[in-house]
């Protein structure tokens, strides 16, 4: 069975979205590689929907607060950890700077944590995809592509009814 014959009925891009941004990073691209061969304009899509942790680090400051008070500490840890390997050596202050200004000590004095970044990964984006269900924030207001409203499967004439 096709990648994409498992995912398509109602909701099914969505649940890929998330099987996608609850992955290792290796494992994303491998997964959009393979749908790439299948749907090249699917895959196109969903690489402009999923999160990785560079892009939420660029968001607004007062975006990354209000995300960072819903995050455990290991977590915000795990984050800054995945940052250190960031291509922008600014994204990780930029996220620390974020941090409430007594709990950032303890964040930055802690070893950082290589085998904490999967698990911080998968609560990021949960938590801003939560954030967002909910009305919390709004990504249309800073990044518009990362938005799951358009998210929706493509009608082929492949497609079984």
């Amino acid at each position: 069975m096709s990648l994409m014959a498992r995912f398509r009925k109602n909701g099914g891009l969505g649940q890929m979205l998330a099987m996608l941004e609850s992955s290792t990073p290796e494992r994303q691209k491998h997964l959009l590689r393979s749908l790439q061969h299948e749907d090249p304009s699917l895959a196109a899509l969903l690489r402009t929907k999923v999160l990785n942790v560079e892009r939420v680090a660029r968001w607004p400051q007062a975006v990354l607060r209000q995300i960072a008070l819903t995050l455990d500490d290991a977590t915000c840890r795990g984050i800054a950890s995945a940052l250190q390997e960031a291509a922008d050596p600014q994204l990780q202050r930029h996220w620390l700077e974020a941090l409430d200004p007594f709990r950032r000590p303890k964040i930055e004095a802690a070893a950082f944590s290589p085998e904490l970044m999967d698990a911080a990964r998968f609560q990021l984006f949960a938590r801003v995809r939560e954030l967002e269900r909910t009305g919390e924030i709004k990504l249309a207001d800073f990044d518009p592509g990362a938005k799951l409203d358009e998210l929706t499967i493509p009608h082929s004439s492949s497609r079984v009814a």
